[in-house]
């Protein structure tokens, strides 16, 4: 669980106040709103995060929306832009600093310098249907297609979870540290919504109540790296790295998509 959620907890607790609305389905307000103000007062002021009026929409909204279009204090873009709540931008921050752009650096030898995303904040339901408020709807959620690196490179979820060696290495390290950061994080082989992204979010609890739920399971245990501050600069690529990165070329199940349509909207 997020520090900043047990922070929260525990002033409830204190308060004598009751801690079953700690749920995945939770409205705006009561504990989000409480973490966005508190993240709010930490974050720095970046100009590739513009403030915006708080979105009040049904149940669904954020108290303290972002227009996020750049991340790490505008070194890594974001396209397009997402509209998110602060406590998902202050995790997505350290998640590229201290995992994304070391694996990145580790297997395609240059760091990213743009995260292509398909969805932030949208007010529905879990994968469209009746299965609760999505994370998406709060603004506590980031559905990740694809990453562009300084050497030019591109990745794409969807053609590369089962590409060249390396590609896959890179991969499955970073959903490896994906789902030691947040709560629920699914990938291409969790179900068939999300063959072409990985969701992270933040919820409280994961949608079947555990701490966290990561599907289709690590297949990696990350090493530790170095934290790099996602400078915009090509890294020569050195010698092979080592480890053992997956060598299954067994090609992902992709189903049909609609003819103009590039992704299946409402996944997770």
């Amino acid at each position: 669980m997020p520090k900043w959620l047990l922070a929260v907890a525990a002033a409830a607790l204190a308060q004598g106040g009751c801690v079953t609305e700690f749920s995945e389905v939770a409205p705006r307000g009561g504990w989000r709103e409480a973490a966005e103000r508190a993240c709010m007062d930490r974050r720095a002021k970046s100009p590739s995060i513009a403030e915006a009026v708080a979105i009040v929409d049904d149940l669904c909204g954020i108290d303290y929306p972002l227009n996020v279009s750049a991340l790490v204090d505008g070194k890594t873009a974001l396209r397009p832009m997402a509209v998110l709540g602060c406590p998902l931008t202050e995790a997505l921050d350290a998640w590229l600093r201290e995992s994304v752009q070391p694996a990145a650096v580790a297997w395609i030898g240059s760091p990213v310098i743009e995260i292509q995303q398909l969805s932030s904040y949208a007010c529905r339901k879990r994968n469209n249907i009746g299965m609760g408020l999505s994370e998406h709807a709060f603004g506590n959620a980031l559905d990740i297609a694809g990453f562009k690196f300084a050497n030019g490179r591109q990745i794409s979820m969807a053609k590369d979870w089962r590409g060249a060696p390396e590609v896959q290495a890179f991969l499955r390290e970073i959903q490896a540290t994906a789902c030691q950061r947040f709560t629920t994080v699914l990938s291409p082989g969790s179900n068939f919504m999300h063959y072409n992204h990985i969701h992270v979010d933040l919820a409280a609890v994961a949608p079947d109540n555990s701490p966290k739920m990561c599907k289709p399971p690590p297949e990696v245990t990350p090493p530790q790296r170095a934290p790099i501050d996602g400078e915009l600069m090509a890294v020569a690529p050195g010698p092979a790295p080592t480890g053992a990165p997956p060598t299954s070329n067994e090609p992902t199940a992709v189903p049909s998509v609609p003819a103009g349509n590039t992704a299946i909207p409402g996944a997770d």
